[in-house]
């Protein structure tokens, strides 16, 4: 069914066409709510897998999978920015704690989340059950989404 044809039914039970189109209105930004509501959870969907493992690689491999697998489902993330960071409560140190990369996802011309995501690196020490194995060349990641009405 058509609008006009939607708001002509709809009108007939509310008896006032200012009504009908409220009514339509209030439709509309439930459908919206829905697919923001849907588009978040697919969105956390994809990238909490990746929260639960333990990394070694050189090349953020994880990271490229989660972008990859979000341009499948039409999830355009748009890099703003990376940056190494070192945590302030700890002493000063040579080498990073880890990498924030923190990405924009727009949704419908109507905002859209900012997605970050961080490597924490591992402690440099020798891996207690593997003594060849340096667990700084180790990394896990987390994430963080939130809405912005701005972007």
């Amino acid at each position: 069914m058509n609008r006009k044809n939607l708001i002509l039914k709809v009108s007939k039970k509310l008896k006032d066409e200012s009504s009908a189109v409220t009514y339509l209105n209030d439709l509309d930004k439930e459908e919206e709510r829905k697919a923001k509501a849907k588009t978040e959870k697919l969105i956390k969907d994809i990238v909490n897998p990746y929260t639960t493992g333990i990394y070694r690689d050189n090349s953020w491999l994880p990271l490229h999978q989660i972008t990859k697998e979000l341009q499948k489902q039409e999830i355009e993330p748009t890099l703003i920015n990376s940056e190494y960071y070192q945590n302030p409560n700890q002493s000063p140190k040579t080498s990073p704690d880890g990498k924030k990369w923190k990405f924009e996802i727009l949704f419908r011309n109507k905002g859209g989340w900012l997605l970050t995501i961080t490597a924490h690196f591992g402690p440099s020490k020798i891996d207690p059950k593997n003594q060849k194995e340096h667990l700084s060349d180790a990394y896990d990641l987390t994430f963080s989404l939130v809405w912005d009405k701005n972007i």
